[in-house]
C-alpha cells in the first residue's frame, strides 16, 4: 500500500492480546490500556532531556520559529505528548509527527515529503534537528531539508556494547547467576524478563 515497514503500538498490543490465552483474563481495551501505561512509564523513566537542545528550541521558539516533534517512534501523536509533558517540553511544538501514525518513516524519506506537504514551505525553509545519521541527516537532505546533526556517537557506542554482550552467552549467563543468586531481590524472575 506504499507504506513503510512501520506498525501501531495499539496494533501490535491487539495481536498480542489476540494470540495470548493468559492476556484474555482482561478485556481487550483493559489489556491494551495496561500495557501501554507500561510502556510509557518504562519510556519516561529511561529517557534523559538535552538542556542544551531544549535551550536551542526555545531560543528558536522565541524567534518565531515553529518547531515540531518528527519521530520515528512507535507511539502515536497522543503518547509522544505526553512524553512530552512528563519531560516539561510539550509547550515547545506546535505538532507532533510520528512514523507509527502515518506509517512513513524519516529513514525511507516519506515522513519528510509528508511533512513539507502539510507545512506548506518549501523544504529549503525546514531545518532537521537529530541524532541519526542517515534518517535525520542524509535522508532529511535527500528532501532538500537544511540539517544539524547531533553527535551521539558516545551513546551509540553503549548501545552497541549492550548489543554485542546480549548476543554473548558466557555474558548473559552471568547476568542471569547473578540475579537469581541475590535473595535480597524481590521478583527476581521480573528481573530477568526486564533485563531482556
Amino acid at each position: 500500500r506504499g507504506h513503510d515497514l512501520e506498525c501501531r503500538l495499539h496494533d501490535v498490543l491487539a495481536e498480542m492480546w489476540d494470540g495470548s490465552p493468559s492476556s484474555q483474563r482482561m478485556t481487550k481495551a483493559a489489556f491494551i490500556a495496561l500495557a501501554i501505561d507500561v510502556e510509557l512509564a518504562v519510556e519516561q523513566r529511561v529517557q534523559t532531556v538535552d538542556t542544551q537542545v531544549v535551550g536551542a528550541i526555545r531560543q528558536l521558539r522565541e524567534s518565531g520559529f515553529t518547531c515540531w516533534v518528527v519521530s520515528d517512534f512507535y507511539f502515536g501523536k497522543e503518547l509522544f505528548l505526553r512524553l512530552l509533558d512528563h519531560h516539561g517540553i510539550a509547550d515547545l511544538f506546535a505538532n507532533i509527527e510520528v512514523s507509527s501514525e502515518r506509517l512513513s518513516t524519516k529513514r525511507s524519506g516519506k515522513l519528510y515529503r509528508q511533512i513539507v506537504s502539510d507545512s506548506g514551505l518549501p523544504p529549503p525553509h525546514i531545518l532537521m534537528i537529530g541524532d541519526n545519521a542517515h534518517s535525520d541527516v542524509v535522508s532529511a537532505r535527500c528532501n532538500g531539508l537544511q540539517t544539524i546533526h547531533l553527535d551521539r556517537s558516545a551513546q551509540y557506542s553503549l548501545y552497541e556494547r549492550l548489543t554485542r554482550q546480549s548476543n554473548d552467552i558466557t555474558h548473559i549467563e552471568g547476568v542471569l547467576d547473578g540475579i537469581l543468586s541475590n535473595q535480597n531481590v524481590v521478583f527476581r524472575e521480573l528481573a530477568l524478563t526486564l533485563h531482556f
